[in-house]
């Protein structure tokens, strides 16, 4: 008796005759009750085990063995092996078979058709097998949940759903586009897997699930979910301060003191946020000891990417801006409360807030006149940068509602301020910001 096992040209899989089987796998058949020499043939006689080829199948590609044995008294000589349909067939083409020997072919599915074998047997020359290789119901994997919007310090709970044969068991790894692996998770005998996880990554996830089948192959199932609104620390630890700013233990930043030519920045560096979803309310002190104040001081949003210095222009440029001391604004958005006068740059001899874009103080796409601020009080300010669009609110009225033609970047949310030849002493305190996650 002899083997043999060769690669054979063979027709394509064809998806018109693939069939879908929505019960259990059922695996090849075994080779039992082989066909046996009969002494009284003299001749050469071909038989096939098994005579017809149906199974289902978990894997494409998986292997299912046809034998063709000589069960006659000569050598059986095999002309040619083939497959017709759409199934594929691996083994000799051709083939010389002794009494009692067989050659083993590997059908491939799935697929359905015919193994077609010509051989010198005088009662029948053509032996056709029938074949019909099914697949099983593949596995299936998705997504349940969770809810779309999570607040900052909540839990998000996802659930993956598995469907098909086998489902316990099966392990489920979690990934977040934001904050990376999660964790794996194992099915229960119903396919459920749950994930309970805090998001770290303001702004939209997206929550990917994974699972490898036993035929290798990964299945993936996505959602999207939103880590909304995050609270900034504004700890006294957490501001960057520069020129004549400090901060104190109870909480508040002095920016400049009430005297000549100072400038003072303080910025959350460690914290940055976008700059289209982010709300800043604050109080705010500037008044001076004398009757005429300056200049004034700026909420910032200082662009991330292009920043190279956190300290802007005395007098004028309030720590920010360009276009009245030497040296160069601050790239960004900023919110200024002017209360002095500088031509050529000022759109008003009256106080006033206003929108600076990238810290030229020429460029300004909207302003609102102020009342007097300088009268020895903490003021409220409260500005929301959302998309374009941007409010701000003085005492709780609103001051001015625009919108201010900028691509969003990313920011370091702070202020800043300065003083000239008139001084002022201008700080902050009470600061919360607000970042939102998504739009």
């Amino acid at each position: 008796m002899f083997f043999l096992t060769v690669l054979l040209g063979c027709v394509d899989v064809s998806g018109d005759h693939l069939e879908i089987d929505t019960g259990a796998w059922t695996p090849p058949p075994e080779i039992v009750d082989r066909p046996t020499l009969n002494p009284r043939l003299v001749a050469p006689s071909l038989e096939a085990f098994p005579a017809e080829l149906v199974a289902r199948s978990r894997c494409v590609d998986d292997v299912h063995p046809i034998e063709l044995h000589n069960v006659g008294g000569s050598d059986l000589r095999l002309e040619a092996v083939q497959a017709v349909g759409d199934i594929r067939i691996s083994g000799p083409n051709t083939a010389v078979l002794a009494p009692g020997e067989y050659l083993e072919v590997d059908v491939v599915g799935p697929g359905t058709g015919l193994l077609v074998v010509a051989s010198d047997d005088p009662e029948q020359p053509r032996l056709d097998v029938p074949i019909d290789l099914g697949l099983m119901r593949p596995l299936a994997l998705d997504i349940i949940g969770p809810e779309r919007r999570v607040g900052p310090g909540e839990v998000a709970r996802a659930e993956a759903y598995v469907t098909g044969p086998g489902v316990e068991g099966r392990e489920v790894s979690w990934t977040s586009d934001q904050d990376g692996f999660i964790g794996s998770t194992l099915t229960d005998t119903d396919g459920f897997s749950s994930l309970e996880w805090s998001p770290v990554g303001l702004g939209a996830h997206q929550l990917t699930a994974t699972l490898s089948d036993d035929c290798g192959l990964v299945l993936e199932a996505g959602t999207g979910l939103c880590r909304e609104r995050n609270e900034i620390d504004v700890s006294r630890e957490a501001w960057h301060v520069e020129g004549s700013a400090y901060t104190t233990p109870d909480g508040i930043i002095e920016l400049t003191p009430d005297l000549g030519w100072k400038n003072g920045s303080a910025f959350l560096v460690h914290s940055p946020v976008s700059s289209d979803r982010v709300d800043v309310s604050f109080q705010f002190y500037v008044t001076s000891a004398g009757p005429l104040g300056a200049d004034g001081l700026s909420l910032t949003l200082l662009d991330a990417a292009r920043q190279e210095i956190f300290l802007g222009p005395s007098g004028g440029g309030m720590g920010f801006g360009a276009g009245v001391e030497p040296g160069p604004g601050l790239p960004g958005l900023s919110i200024e409360i002017d209360t002095s006068f500088n031509a050529p740059v000022d759109p008003t001899r009256d106080d006033h807030l206003a929108i600076v874009r990238n810290g030229d103080l020429l460029d300004v796409p909207a302003y609102a006149l102020l009342p007097e601020l300088e009268d020895g009080m903490w003021h409220d300010a409260s500005v929301s940068f959302l998309g374009d669009r941007v409010t701000a609110s003085i005492d709780g009225e609103e001051i001015l509602d625009t919108f201010v033609d900028l691509d969003p970047f990313t920011a370091y949310v702070g202020f800043t301020a300065a003083t000239g030849s008139l001084t002022a002493r201008h700080a902050v305190r009470a600061v919360e910001v607000v970042a939102s996650g998504c739009d």
